[in-house]
């Protein structure tokens, strides 16, 4: 564990939790403080695995990357292995970089998933650009939020955004988060907080549409642990029924259409500006370069602005719940 960041509103609990993870790891990890004035409510997680197949060339993400690092202020907490703590260790900004999985596949939830998930490329009709690996990212979202969770139990949100989505020139100049945020965020009163880059829904569509945005989400405290479990649940469920589960907005899909806890839907379909998978950018930064009006929408609020006629169970999947 290479940082903890601490607050002056929560100094004391930090340094005793500091002085704990001193002892329970005295040799094989560096701990270093900073005292900072970032908004101590949020905080935000990600992960960076290098892989030999990617998406993307490798030149292209490591300057996503960058872009992140750079306009991000407030306490932020990074998955990697060792080959990507090298090069996130040459920004000159200090986060909180833990390397505590060697590869995707170290990760707790992920552990027995291997075999699986080989067998999973064979079903994926996009199986020549995806490899288990990307699956295993993809999926360990919410288990390294979690993981975060376990160690920073301190926070009121904790937030999803995948290391290498700030690849517009709109974003340069931001700062995120925002310092209001948190503020709004308790307004809302809410378990888990999706972004949604498509209206065009109805009742025959299946869960592979691109709906629920995949690179971000934010949950509360409380919303951690239930995204967790209902995740796993639609997961595992699928997986016995030998249905695809590589991709996790497949998944948010399946839980957002099907679960009774308090989600919130922040739309970025009506983008015009921006691309609308990176437009939640608008929305945690200090100023909305993409002039989107953001009215948060409860599930119930949204399905009926879609015309869906039936907003319980809309797509059969009763025997999840």
């Amino acid at each position: 564990m290479e940082c903890i960041f601490f607050t002056l509103k929560r100094d004391l609990k930090i340094y005793l939790f500091t002085l704990f993870l001193i002892y329970l790891f005295p040799k094989n990890h560096q701990i270093r403080m900073s005292i900072s004035s970032f908004d101590d409510k949020i905080l935000a997680v990600t992960a960076y695995f290098p892989l030999q197949k990617s998406k993307h060339l490798k030149k292209d993400y490591l300057a996503w990357i960058n872009n992140l690092l750079r306009v991000f202020q407030g306490p932020l907490v990074i998955f990697t292995n060792h080959e990507g703590s090298a090069f996130l260790k040459l920004i000159k900004k200090q986060f909180c970089i833990l390397t505590m999985f060697s590869d995707p596949f170290s990760i707790p939830c992920m552990k027995n998933l291997s075999n699986e998930y080989e067998r999973q490329n064979k079903i994926d009709i996009e199986k020549k650009i995806h490899n288990k690996f990307m699956y295993a990212i993809w999926n360990s979202k919410i288990c390294l939020v979690n993981e975060a969770k376990l160690l920073f139990p301190f926070f009121s949100f904790y937030m999803w955004i995948d290391i290498g989505s700030l690849r517009e020139k709109h974003y340069y100049n931001i700062s995120i988060p925002r310092g209001n945020l948190s503020d709004d965020l308790i307004a809302l009163k809410f378990d888990i907080l999706f972004a949604c880059i498509n209206n065009k829904i109805n009742r025959f569509h299946d869960m592979t549409i691109d709906f629920i945005e995949g690179g971000f989400f934010i949950c509360s405290n409380q919303g951690v642990d239930l995204f967790y479990s209902e995740f796993w649940r639609i997961h595992n469920f699928l997986l016995q029924k030998h249905i695809f589960v590589g991709k996790d907005q497949t998944l948010y899909n399946y839980l957002f259409f099907n679960s009774n806890y308090s989600i919130k839907i922040l739309p970025l379909f009506a983008s015009q500006n921006c691309n609308k998978w990176f437009g939640f950018y608008s929305f945690i930064s200090s100023t909305n370069v993409c002039n989107l009006t953001f009215q948060l929408f409860t599930k119930k609020q949204f399905l009926e602005t879609t015309k869906v006629k039936d907003p319980t169970n809309v797509f059969g999947f009763d025997y999840l719940l």
